[in-house]
């Protein structure tokens, strides 16, 4: 799914990192930036989760005492490296309280942890013999009274989690991993703020899903037929690319 959203970002982009093999990392940081703290966000609500699928019968002191105890075990080893990585631990800690309050209501309202970290697949036919895997996978899926309601962790501001929700936005995540698992619900779950909360897909979950499976076929099989990949780019995306000193674009601007 990520490799799609480059494709859908830029062309160029996907051609450089996915096709070329660019995108791999020259040297490990140093220090952790916000992408780790995100990642071990993750990791602490996946353990927790899927020892404790049901919260509401556990007193809340319990609770909290567990996520920060699992806190302390998922992000020692990032302290053992690096000393700022207890700061980044204790601005989760800080979100304990609010976590559970969300947590909490949203158990109240009929949704039931399912799996944590799901691994998902399907095949794109995009001509007659001609396929390719999408591949993702879900940091959450509960189970409320629609059916199958999938959850994305994020530790991005909510200004920029409604603006992937934007159709304007292009962001293919939420539509694309609906496709995938056949979801009833979608929506990102604003960790980084005061109150957690969940940003639900604003339209119909099962229209936008079936329009992403037919854009990855038309996609691909445009790509099959010699289409080309262009550097097309927005500049919020040309701004943090890897790619700038490979991109034909920039190139032709410095002209």
């Amino acid at each position: 799914v990520s490799a799609w959203q480059s494709l859908v970002s830029c062309p160029y982009q996907f051609f450089a990192r996915h096709l070329l093999g660019l995108n791999e990392l020259d040297e490990v940081p140093e220090e952790m930036d916000k992408a780790d703290y995100g990642s071990l966000v993750h990791a602490v609500l996946a353990d927790f989760h899927s020892r404790r699928p049901r919260l509401g019968a556990t007193e809340r002191e319990e609770l909290a005492a567990d996520l920060r105890a699992t806190g302390e075990r998922v992000f020692a080893p990032a302290e053992a490296r690096g000393y700022l990585a207890g700061a980044w631990r204790l601005r989760w800690e800080r979100r304990i309280p609010a976590y559970l309050d969300w947590a909490l209501r949203r158990e109240a309202e009929g949704y039931h942890f399912t799996r944590a970290e799901e691994k998902l697949a399907r095949v794109i036919e995009w001509s007659p013999g001609g396929v390719t895997r999408l591949e993702g996978r879900a940091d959450r899926i509960d189970t409320g009274a629609a059916g199958l309601a999938l959850l994305d962790y994020k530790t991005q501001s909510k200004q920029t989690l409604k603006h992937k929700l934007d159709a304007s936005g292009e962001d293919v995540q939420l539509s694309s991993y609906a496709w995938l698992s056949g979801a009833a619900e979608a929506g990102f779950v604003s960790l980084d703020a005061d109150k957690v909360e969940t940003l639900a897909w604003p339209g119909d979950l099962a229209e936008a899903a079936a329009a992403e499976g037919e854009r990855l076929a038309d996609t691909f099989s445009a790509l099959a037929a010699g289409a080309p990949l262009p550097a097309h780019a927005a500049p919020q995306t040309c701004g943090r690319c890897e790619m700038r000193g490979l991109c034909r674009r920039e190139h032709g601007e410095a002209r």
